[in-house]
Formats: structure tokens, C-alpha cells, sequence
């Protein structure tokens, strides 16, 4: 949570390099979801719900990603660079109830305004592509929306070269929304939206929607002109990213992967992200941090520990899931796996490690699971907290 484009665009650089290191040509990045409801499941999914601030961080994304001179529609990037594809086009976030792809119902006035504003800015400096978002907006499924993806987001935003791809999966979906009556309909509603590729997350070719075009096309649901207008938008991405002359990755440039430097901008960002909501103790009238031991040390004995409880599912790791600690793993957040070879400390092995010798006794209760609705560990959780003198809280969300 800054305002500091400069950070922003440095750590647009560094994935960049690492994923253009190991061959990644496109990255799904930045995530412009502007984030309206906090009951929303996608909280991390995007900046923030401000649009101007939002817009800054797209801008500053897509020249760390694609590089200064990869702005243009049919630039090549260099082999430090990849092509910026953000997502999900558009107003994600702003669903029902904060549930995932359920109904958006907003005016176009609030729609231009606040949800489309960072992807003009992200198309205005010559992002490569966009992800489709699952949901409705007014009833109208966005994988078949032509009015937002063409009408907009191509004439008005300037995107005419860029690449659309679907969700996974999200283009069959459209036979569910009950606005295509077969797959082909689907896979012709989407292609004349504006969409360029059908992206399937698993299931047999037979089920992958574009595959029906053929069909479409024999029954003039689409035309050779609009199947090849898509290609060419796919070629031009694949030429930009030098595909067709280097293909291969250098192998020596793995090292770049982890290394100091990208883990120290990392640091700097996490602390400079961090946001501090309330200070105060309501009851004692005087702030909570920093943490002192002769304010919370509940015994006479000044030589008695203090107590700290840390409480919270992604506090520690008393419970693992499929052999890692689900803890370690949604501390480096969403979309992401736990290398063996990087250490990652909770916050219950953190505090032992720099409280411990400071005369801090260090308690661990999980309270609960994200995923479940198991309620049996929440007495235990609250015995924990009274019998210390200071709880912490460790909630946030899961990978």
C-alpha cells in the first residue's frame, strides 16, 4: 500500500527477468481487479479500490514488464522481458455478496469511472494482453461481451493489436450463462467478442471450445476473416517475444533466479506495504505498539517472561497439507508453491527466533482451518490467548 511507482515498476523488472530466465514469454500481470467489496474471496487479486492509484501501478507494471521501448503494439521485447498480460477484464471484484463470478450489476458511469479506468491507463501504455473476468456485467457474460472488448477496450483503449485470452475454461461456460445453445455457438460468441484464445485448465481436447470453430465456421456463425484476425493477434504476440528466433532460453541465466538483490526488493516492498490501521488501546488510552514488557508482564516478578500468544491458521505449522505447511505456503501468497531450497519462517518461528531470548515465552494455537468449518480447535485457541499477556492474531488469506 504505497504510493511509490518506482518500487512497483523495479519489481515488474525483476519477474520479468526471472521469468524470461526460464523461458516465460507472457506474465499474468499486473492484476488490475479493483477490489469494491472486502467479501471478496480474491482480496489479493488486485492494488487496491482506488482507480487512480491503481492506474499508477498499471502504468508503472507494464514498463518494468515489457521494458521502456516494449510499449508499441508490434515491438519486440528484448530477452530480459515479457509481454504484460493483466487481468481480469473487467470489473472483478465487484460481484454479489463478494462471491466469485457471481453477478456485477453496476451503471456505465461507475463502470468507466472506477472499474475500467487502470485498463485504460494499462492499454494507454502498451500492455500486450488482457484475461477475460468470469463474471456478468448487466446480465451479459464478459466472455461474450463484444461492447466491453471491442467497442471499448479495442477502439476506444487503443488495444486493437493486443491479445484477449479467456479464463480457464470460462468460454464452454457461456452455454450455462444460457446464451449458446452448443459449444459452437459458444466458441463464435466469444471469437466475435473479441476474444483470441480459448484457455482450457484441464479436460480433454473434445471439451476445448475453440476447437468447435471449424463447426462454427461450416455453419456461418463466424467468418475466415474473424478467425484470422485472432491468429494474427497471436502471431504478433509470439513474434514480439522473439519466439520464432530464439525459442530457447540461455541456461547460465538461471542464476538470476532468487538471488540477493530481487529478495532485498522484496523485503523493502513487504515493509514498505505493510499497513498499520489502529495503534491505540482503547482501554489503557496509550498505543499497543511497541510491543514493552513492563507495560504487559502481568506478573510483580520483572524477571517472570512475558507470555505471547500467536493465534491464527497461518500463524504456525501445526498441521500440514499435502506434506507443506499451508502456513509457510500462503505467507508467499496466492499462485505460488513452496521451494524446499527458500526458507520461509512463519510467525510463531519468527517470534521464538527473535523473542525467546528476550525473555519471551512463545504459544502457538491454529484456532481453525481456512478451508473447513471445524470449529474444534477454537476453545483451545481461547484458553491460549487468556493465558497470555499479549495475542496475536495471524488470519489473511490461502493459497
Amino acid at each position: 500500500c504505497t504510493w511509490n511507482t518506482t518500487t512497483i515498476n523495479q519489481i515488474a523488472q525483476a519477474i520479468a527477468l526471472e521469468a524470461s530466465a526460464v523461458g516465460v514469454t507472457v506474465g499474468f500481470s499486473p492484476v488490475l481487479n479493483m477490489i469494491t467489496d472486502p467479501r471478496f474471496g480474491r482480496l489479493s487479486e488486485g492494488f487496491s479500490e482506488e482507480p487512480t492509484l491503481s492506474s499508477a501501478y498499471a502504468r508503472a507494471s507494464v514498463s518494468g514488464l515489457q521494458g521502456d521501448n516494449g510499449g508499441g503494439p508490434l515491438t519486440y521485447l528484448d530477452n530480459k522481458h515479457i509481454l504484460s498480460l493483466a487481468k481480469h477484464y473487467a470489473a472483478y471484484g465487484s460481484e454479489a455478496g463478494g462471491l466469485n463470478a457471481a453477478p456485477a450489476q453496476i451503471s456505465e458511469r461507475a463502470l468507466r469511472e472506477i472499474y475500467l479506468k487502470p485498463w485504460r491507463a494499462f492499454a494507454m501504455s502498451g500492455g500486450r494482453g488482457v484475461m477475460v473476468s468470469h463474471e456478468t456485467i448487466n446480465y451479459m457474460p464478459c466472455h461474450a461481451n463484444s461492447w466491453l472488448i471491442n467497442d471499448i477496450l479495442r477502439n476506444e483503449f487503443n488495444f486493437s493489436h493486443g491479445i484477449s485470452i479467456s479464463d480457464c475454461n470460462d468460454i464452454g461456460v457461456l452455454v450455462e450463462y444460457r446464451v449458446a445453445n452448443n459449444a459452437s455457438q459458444a466458441a463464435a460468441k466469444a471469437l466475435r467478442a473479441g476474444l483470441d484464445i480459448d484457455l482450457m485448465c484441464g479436460g480433454s481436447p473434445d471439451k476445448w471450445s475453440f476447437n468447435n470453430l471449424r463447426d462454427a465456421l461450416d455453419a456461418g456463425l463466424v467468418t475466415e476473416d474473424d478467425i484470422d484476425t485472432a491468429c494474427s493477434r497471436v502471431l504478433a504476440a509470439k513474434f514480439a517475444s522473439r519466439l520464432f528466433d530464439t525459442p530457447m532460453t540461455d541456461p547460465s541465466r538461471v542464476s538470476t533466479l532468487n538471488n540477493s538483490q530481487h529478495r532485498a526488493l522484496a523485503y523493502d516492498a513487504a515493509i514498505e506495504g505493510l499497513v498499520l490501521l489502529k495503534n491505540f488501546d482503547e482501554k489503557n488510552r496509550e498505543k499497543v505498539l511497541p510491543l514493552r514488557q513492563e507495560k504487559y508482564r502481568r506478573h510483580h516478578d520483572p524477571q517472570s517472561p512475558i507470555s505471547l500468544a500467536i493465534i491464527g491458521p497461518n500463524g504456525g505449522c501445526d498441521h500440514a497439507k499435502k506434506g507443506v505447511c499451508d502456513s509457510v505456503t500462503n505467507m508467499l501468497g496466492p499462485y505460488t508453491q513452496h521451494n524446499a531450497d527458500v526458507e520461509v519462517k512463519t510467525v510463531y518461528q519468527a517470534a521464538v527466533d527473535s523473542l525467546a531470548q528476550n525473555n519471551y515465552w512463545v504459544n502457538f494455537s491454529r484456532g481453525c482451518n481456512i478451508d473447513d468449518t471445524n470449529t474444534d480447535m477454537i476453545a483451545e485457541a481461547v484458553d491460549t490467548a487468556r493465558r497470555s499477556d499479549i495475542a496475536i492474531l495471524v488470519s489473511q488469506c490461502t493459497s
